[in-house]
């Protein structure tokens, strides 16, 4: 499936708990945004996760950011101004994350591109790839 008008899309937590009767906690928008991450990455365009409406914690929406890094959002909107700041922290590459891609790319050219270590773990193809896709990002290149 390839969506080419489209640039991306944004999840509507709040759109989506009212209509389904589900409360607007991560576990009962889990199933949703997991939908949507699959329909997003089928059609090539990001997903931007649902803001945190919770305004005055930033941990929550440090949490938040983190779990939506996890299951592939490529970012996350905010309510807030005061929310650009931690959003950017998570979703901006570490330096940890940019070496990690680059060992993994080295192991995988040091390989011939088989299945072998890096850092005492298996890595293969799969990994391969997300690390050349993930650094092509970083580098602004993709």
């Amino acid at each position: 499936m390839r969506a080419p008008r489209l640039g991306g899309v944004i999840f509507g937590s709040a759109d989506y708990a009212a209509s389904v009767h589900c409360g607007l906690g991560w576990d009962a928008l889990h199933y949703a945004r997991s939908a949507l991450i699959n329909a997003a990455t089928a059609a090539n365009i990001p997903a931007i996760d649902a803001p945190t409406w919770e305004l005055d914690d930033p941990g929550i929406l440090r949490r938040d950011a983190e779990r939506a890094k996890e299951l592939g959002f490529y970012g996350k909107g905010c309510v807030h101004p005061r929310h650009v700041p931690v959003i950017n922290d998570i979703f901006t590459p570490t330096v940890e994350e940019i070496a990690e891609a680059r060992a993994i790319v080295a192991a995988a050219d040091a390989s011939g591109g088989t299945v072998t270590t890096v850092d005492g773990q298996m890595r293969g193809t799969p990994f391969f790839t997300a690390a050349r896709a993930f650094l092509a990002e970083a580098d602004g290149t993709s």
